[in-house]
């Protein structure tokens, strides 16, 4: 079995409220992309 997730988070949720640089590398919203395989024994 395969599961595959993709979502996003707000670091600014979990405290994490670093301004950044100008150059605004660092977004608000974290994409998490997770694959989960499971193998039947």
């Amino acid at each position: 079995m395969t599961v595959d997730s993709t979502f996003s988070i707000n670091r600014k949720d979990f405290g994490i409220n670093y301004a950044g640089a100008s150059d605004n590398l660092i977004r608000d919203d974290v994409v998490l992309t997770l694959r989960v395989r499971g193998v039947k024994s």
